[in-house]
């Protein structure tokens, strides 16, 4: 298992690459800030007192009675767990514990609500996807798993999707688009492509265009095709 920097000399070329030919004509990114803004750290773990716990319990059923809520009842409890969040001094845990009743347990109906309130996260989204990355890359560079659908794929859909609709700057979200759509599983990289659609500027539509022309996933050829179409009308 890789614990590296997310962007090594080793992995970061092609995603360089994309970036700066992505980039071409328009404001060039500094591409220096780009590699560094998307390295994995080691948070220091502190040893969970019981408050914390009660917290992190209380957090999570607030997020099972916002994935079950009707839709008169929706935005309140939206509001909630997203106030709940933003005071959390923990907010990497409870990122995980949202994904969590979102994603692993309710699927079908948490997943546009999961990225609905992590969008409101963009720098945590980033920072967790710093830590999964570490424990995903592995099935990654697996050819036979990668072309498989996992869970965590849909866990990546999450993220990049929500990092892609935040309020960060654009050059705090190109580099982990970028290299997600470079090196990701096919499911990976089509969610990249979807999330770069989501910033939507030229640096990102000139990357969509190159990956779309070159990525060896039909799926991900197709995905880029049908998001052109939308942003170029």
């Amino acid at each position: 298992m890789a614990s590296g920097p997310l962007l090594d000399a080793k992995t970061s070329s092609r995603s360089s690459r994309l970036v700066e030919q992505g980039a071409a004509g328009g404001r060039l990114l500094n591409t220096r800030i780009s590699a560094r803004g998307f390295r994995l750290h080691d948070q220091s773990a502190d040893g969970s007192s019981q408050p914390q716990m009660a917290g992190q319990v209380f957090f999570r059923h607030l997020t099972q009675q916002l994935v079950k809520s009707s839709h008169r009842e929706r935005a309140e409890r939206r509001a909630t767990v997203i106030e709940r969040l933003r005071s959390s001094s923990e907010p990497l845990t409870y990122i995980g514990t949202l994904l969590d009743q979102c994603v692993i347990e309710h699927r079908s109906e948490g997943i546009d609500i999961a990225i609905d309130v992590l969008s409101h996260f963009g720098v945590q989204v980033i920072d967790y996807a710093r830590q999964f990355w570490k424990k995903d890359v592995g099935r990654w560079h697996d050819e036979a798993a990668s072309t498989r659908h996992h869970v965590n794929d849909d866990i990546w859909y999450v993220l990049l999707r929500a990092a892609g609709a935040s309020g960060l700057d654009v050059w705090q979200k190109i580099p982990m688009l970028s290299y997600c759509a470079a090196d990701g599983t096919p499911n990976v990289r089509e969610a990249s492509i979807r999330a770069l659609a989501d910033v939507g500027n030229q640096v990102a539509i000139r990357l969509i265009k190159r990956l779309g022309g070159t990525d060896p996933s039909v799926m991900v050829r197709e995905a880029a095709e049908e998001v052109l179409d939308d942003l170029e009308g």
